[in-house]
């Protein structure tokens, strides 16, 4: 149902190889191809707006074929331009909840209500943590098939601390993203999030997408995140420093696939110190 930018387990590993200007637009053109074909959910579940201008999850269950694990009845209403962490421990069902609403996965029992005022699913963007790079250029890699300037690539660059990694390619946005001038793990992370920032969603959810940032990185990623004007923000993350989780509106933590905590994180701090 949302759009899903390309990741390291859903883009089939065939590359573009770009040789020239007439080999540039050929590459441009595939990977087009493939990036759209990378962002169509797996999921038939319909768009389901419902009558406020709020997310809203009502007694949502799924479990995953063959097993007990999954989520149980989870029910929660997200306020438009809100931030919230859904945080926990490795299997507690966050990262499912995360993409029962991205659509990603159909609800077996009870549903999931997007804001009544999104004109279309495209306004829903989910980022996987593991961000696939194409090897083509830079500015492929984030345009996707789509039209963007320049100056809104270099600010989403900047946004996701990539500047540093731009002035070191010889042709800017235009050198191809292999060999030496390969992405490192947290180089296609933030490349994965230039690519949400660029496309301005109304809804945007993130799946551990600072996993694999070193921690002054991450700041800098979750600082950005939180402070997104006018984006409704579902960040899914098992690590957080308390400073961090103090951006949030409030905060989420799942257990066991069942919804044990909420609320503002003061709230959670004083609960945390109490016990």
């Amino acid at each position: 149902m949302a759009t899903v930018l390309p990741s390291a387990t859903k883009v089939s590993a065939s590359r573009a190889k770009p040789s020239g200007a007439a080999g540039s637009e050929a590459s441009a053109s595939k990977l087009a191809g493939r990036a759209s074909a990378a962002r169509v959910t797996p999921s038939t579940a319909p768009f389901a707006r419902g009558g406020q201008d709020c997310l809203t999850c009502r007694d949502v269950t799924f479990h995953y074929p063959g097993t007990h694990n999954g989520v149980e009845g989870f029910g929660y209403t997200f306020a438009p331009g809100k931030k919230y962490l859904l945080t926990g421990a490795s299997g507690g069902g966050k990262s499912t909840v995360a993409q029962l609403v991205a659509g990603l996965y159909r609800c077996e029992a009870g549903t999931v209500e997007y804001p009544c005022t999104l004109h279309s699913a495209h306004e829903v963007l989910y980022v996987p943590q593991q961000a696939h790079v194409f090897q083509d250029t830079l500015r492929n890699n984030l345009a996707l098939g789509e039209d963007f300037t320049e100056d809104a690539m270099h600010e989403a660059l900047r946004a996701c601390c990539l500047t540093e990694f731009l002035a070191g390619l010889p042709n800017g946005l235009d050198e191809v993203l292999r060999d030496r001038y390969a992405c490192s793990g947290g180089e296609a992370a933030r490349l994965g999030l230039a690519r949400a920032i660029l496309r301005r969603p109304r809804v945007l959810i993130c799946d551990e997408v600072t996993a694999h940032l070193e921690g002054a990185t991450a700041q800098q990623i979750d600082a950005l995140l939180t402070a997104l004007p006018g984006v409704l923000l579902l960040n899914v993350s098992h690590k957080i420093s308390e400073a961090a989780a103090g951006r949030y509106d409030e905060v989420l933590r799942l257990e066991n696939g069942r919804l044990v905590e909420s609320g503002p994180p003061s709230a959670r701090n004083r609960r945390q110190g109490a016990g």
